[in-house]
């Protein structure tokens, strides 16, 4: 069984980094000019389903209400495995991530991922602040934000999920923009971050929960919103 893991697991990194180098061109010609970062936002939705194809992955999608596509939203997910991105990255908008500044280490992928989506040192205030104000002129841009409000890989008992934090409903209240709850059940059961890095095969799932209004929320009822996404996601990872 390991031996197998182990060699599919051989065969993923070597399909991912084929296609990473194959669409690298389109990505780093479409980040020289922000008029053209929606083509690349619009590029991950269609490298992404190619690469799950490859992988011989069925991910299912189950909207529990349709996505409006003149909406903007604020997608909040639970975040157990590095799959999480690419799995979220099949969302049918242009839609930017807000993620760790660690990010921006990874070569060729790092400067791609800063030029495009929000980064934040969740150490500093100040990287804070000025994610915070990125996270604001996304919406001003036309597009919607996919944030994992436990702040990363914090979890050590998935499906048990860390506490939110509080940044994704601040620029969802602040900008009346709705939030949509996602679940991811299965992920770390395919890639889970134990350091082995062994994918197991099977079929994933995300699940697009009805999106909550917040134009009746104000900032000092972030925490009751914070509550109301956690218990939502924690209900399903429950019930999957």
């Amino acid at each position: 069984m390991y031996f197998f893991k182990r060699l599919y697991s051989i065969y993923c990194l070597f399909v991912f980094g084929i296609l990473f180098i194959l669409f690298l061109p389109f990505y780093w010609i479409l980040i020289q000019k922000k008029s053209w970062h929606v083509h690349a936002l619009r590029l991950n939705r269609f490298w992404t389903p190619i690469l799950f194809f490859l992988w011989g992955i069925r991910i299912v999608k189950e909207y529990r209400e349709p996505l409006d596509k003149k909406l903007q939203y604020v997608f909040c997910a639970n975040h157990f495995s590095y799959i999480d991105i690419p799995v979220m990255s099949t969302i049918p908008l242009a839609v930017v991530f807000v993620g760790k500044i660690s990010m921006s280490k990874i070569p060729l992928f790092g400067y791609l991922y800063r030029n495009l989506h929000v980064l934040v040192d969740r150490q500093s205030n100040k990287s804070r602040y000025e994610a915070m104000k990125k996270s604001l002129e996304v919406f001003d841009r036309g597009f919607s934000l996919a944030i994992f409000p436990e702040g990363g890989i914090i979890s050590k008992n998935p499906p048990e999920m860390a506490a939110f934090k509080r940044g994704a409903f601040k620029v969802a209240i602040e900008r009346k923009i709705p939030i949509v709850p996602v679940t991811l059940p299965y992920n770390y059961l395919f890639f889970p971050d134990d350091g082995k890095m062994l994918l197991s095969y099977r079929s994933l799932k995300i699940i697009f929960h009805k999106k909550i209004e917040t134009s009746n929320y104000t900032e000092s009822e972030i925490n009751d919103l914070n509550k109301k996404v956690f218990d939502i996601i924690a209900g399903e990872l429950v019930k999957e």
